[in-house]
């Protein structure tokens, strides 16, 4: 994908695959020295209720990384705005973006390594995601 700007500040070069939330961009924020940053925002593509609940969504997240602010394993919400599509205002959030290995990749890495599969996958599906389950301590 050829890189483009959002919001006429962030320059991104990749959609992650579409969640609950809309969409996710890699990106970098141009007015603050390229710092990697991750846009969510309301999918321009969907239709106004689907849109309108990738919203909520996003509010949602935006609320809960405001109020959990400076725990040391949580993203730090960057910035929010508005963006229009099709005439109506929709917000969206900035966040850090987080160096790291995703865990299911890693784990199809060591199955097509243990079945000596080239293609990467081994013919395998990944598993569903799980809930995470924390327990007060």
């Amino acid at each position: 994908m050829a890189e483009s700007l959002f919001d006429g500040r962030y320059r991104y070069d990749l959609i992650y695959p579409r969640g609950r939330s809309g969409e996710t961009l890699r990106a970098v924020d141009t007015a603050n020295g390229d710092r990697p940053v991750v846009i969510k925002r309301p999918a321009p593509g969907d239709a106004p209720p689907i849109r309108a609940a990738q919203e909520v969504s996003i509010a949602n997240e935006r609320r809960a990384l405001t109020r959990l602010a400076g725990h040391p394993v949580l993203t730090e919400l960057v910035a929010e705005g508005q963006y229009i599509v099709g005439g109506q205002a929709h917000q969206y959030i900035v966040v850090e973006r987080a160096d790291g290995i995703i865990i299911a990749d890693e784990c199809c890495g060591c199955l097509s390594r243990a079945t000596g599969s080239r293609t990467g996958d081994a013919g395998h599906r990944r598993p569903p995601a799980r809930p995470a389950v924390h327990r007060a301590q």
